[in-house]
């Protein structure tokens, strides 16, 4: 908008039945920082509305007559609105104007004093017409012929990169200014292959920008610089300078940038216009180092033999062996994505954690690495809808829940378990990821999937972990893959402490 501290003031005077003409021309006026008065819009409730009419008329810099064929045959406040008008004119120079006769069809006046003049045009083509008129009222408002002028839009800020990226391996981060209405990156990403970010990885924050514009009412392009912070990074340059076109989406730009440590990782985008930020955004992804080369991931998660990694106190990790000492000589010995048991001379308890956490991709990537072993289970059918795990001392609801609901439904359905006491027992609670990952077999079984066919069919059961973005973890029996996906319908398989 323009700034100052006055602002052109221009009443808008129409026929009723011209008023959606009226509110666009309003609009525009106001996208310019103009100030329009227009009674639809600014009068008050409980104003004396020819009072205020009158003394806006008196008050404005300029007087926009919207004629029609409607609005030169109607009698009334139109007619005189305009005779004010023509008043306060006679007070002018001669060669100022304050009338500005604007036809918005093919109408011809008849007054004599709109003869006279030099009549706009909105039709046929609305914004050429606009541009001529805003051209007028610039470039004769000698009040302000010192000032800058400028023209504000609402925009978007798009950036994206890849949910999770490899510490060391250069990844590139996108950046577009868009209209509110356009599709931006998600639309380029979309069509374009050659990026590791997806569609849904894109993130946006809306600003606004002001253009210059000269006298004549013509938009300038607006330089901008694009700024990159962070600590998480490496970058070959962090500055790119943008030219950004009035009603139109900027290019996109690429920054190259290497992860240089694991974990979460933040960037800021500042953007700047001179020396000044006009919009900023932050940016999140996360690192790890082990990820093999290209693997992307964004919803599925692993696809591994998955098996005990609750190990208890006195066992220790030695190299790619885990000595479980804990009353007994137990080794498992790892190789191949596996672990397997070398020697046992007493049974074990395994212990797992119960409270739930936020989990991340990193750290479900180590959990494997580290403890992906199959265990023997043993199975107690309770006769009661209930089975206890010997094992791990956990007790599972056999059946699990009727139907497939989402994840907020999920606690909802374990309070009704609780209410009526199933099995006689009121602490049921949701399973963690770990304890899930208990009842995983190493091969197919009888019912399909992963799990001893005594636990019915259900494929997709909930967990109680979270990861960054509050979704749940949940595991697929059929592949013993892990996901975290929103709106989507997994089984519910209570448990608790025996």
């Amino acid at each position: 908008m323009i700034n100052k501290t006055d602002t052109i003031r221009v009443f808008i005077s129409y026929a009723r039945e011209d008023q959606n003409i009226a509110k666009r021309l309003y609009n525009y006026l106001k996208d310019y920082g103009i100030s329009p008065w227009m009674d639809a819009y600014n009068l008050q409730v409980g104003q004396n509305w020819k009072t205020e009419i009158r003394k806006a008329i008196k008050n404005s810099n300029f007087f926009i007559a919207l004629l029609s064929n409607i609005s030169i045959s109607k009698r009334g406040y139109v007619q005189k609105e305009l005779k004010k008008a023509f008043n306060i004119l006679d007070e002018f120079p001669p060669e100022d104007i304050f009338v500005l006769p604007v036809r918005i069809d093919d109408c011809k006046p008849v007054d004599e004093r709109l003869e006279n003049l030099q009549w706009g045009d909105l039709f046929p083509d609305f914004e050429i017409g606009l541009k001529k008129i805003i051209s007028v009222i610039l470039s004769y408002s000698k009040d302000f012929s010192n000032n800058e002028y400028k023209y504000r839009e609402e925009r978007y800020i798009d950036a994206a990169i890849s949910e999770y990226v490899v510490v060391g391996e250069q990844t590139e981060l996108l950046t577009m200014i868009r209209l509110p209405e356009s599709q931006g990156l998600k639309n380029i990403l979309k069509h374009q292959f050659d990026f590791q970010s997806q569609p849904d990885e894109v993130k946006s924050k809306n600003f606004s920008l002001e253009y210059p514009v000269d006298v004549n009412g013509n938009i300038k392009n607006l330089n901008l610089l694009i700024e990159i912070e962070t600590n998480d990074f490496i970058l070959t340059n962090n500055q790119k300078k943008i030219s950004v076109e009035a009603s139109k989406d900027s290019d996109y730009y690429i920054f190259l940038l290497t992860p240089c440590k694991r974990g979460s990782l933040k960037l800021i985008i500042q953007l700047y216009y001179t020396d000044i930020i006009i919009a900023s955004a932050l940016i999140k992804t996360n690192s790890t180092d082990l990820l093999d080369k290209g693997f992307k991931v964004i919803k599925k998660i692993i696809s591994l033999p998955l098996g005990v990694f609750g190990i208890t106190k006195g066992d220790k990790i030695n190299g790619d062996k885990i000595e479980i000492n804990s009353g007994g000589d137990v080794t498992f010995a790892k190789g191949n994505g596996k672990v397997s048991i070398i020697k046992s001379e007493k049974k074990y308890h395994y212990s797992y954690r119960g409270e739930p956490r936020l989990i991340t991709e990193y750290d479900i990537q180590k959990i494997l690495e580290i403890f992906s072993v199959h265990r023997e289970k043993d199975y107690t059918d309770n006769g009661d809808g209930t089975v206890t795990d010997n094992a791990t001392g956990l007790m599972w609801h056999i059946s699990a829940s009727n139907d497939a609901v989402p994840f907020k439904e999920v606690q909802e359905y374990i309070n009704m378990l609780n209410k009526k006491k199933y099995a006689s027992y009121s602490d049921w609670r949701i399973p963690t990821l770990e304890e899930l990952m208990s009842l995983l077999e190493e091969e197919e079984q009888s019912n399909g999937f992963y799990i001893n066919p005594l636990f019915g069919k259900k494929r997709f059961l909930w967990s109680s972990d979270k990861n960054e973005v509050e979704q749940l973890w949940f595991l697929d029996f059929g592949s013993k893959d892990i996901y975290a996906l929103d709106d989507f319908h997994c089984y519910i398989k209570a448990v608790r402490y025996c």
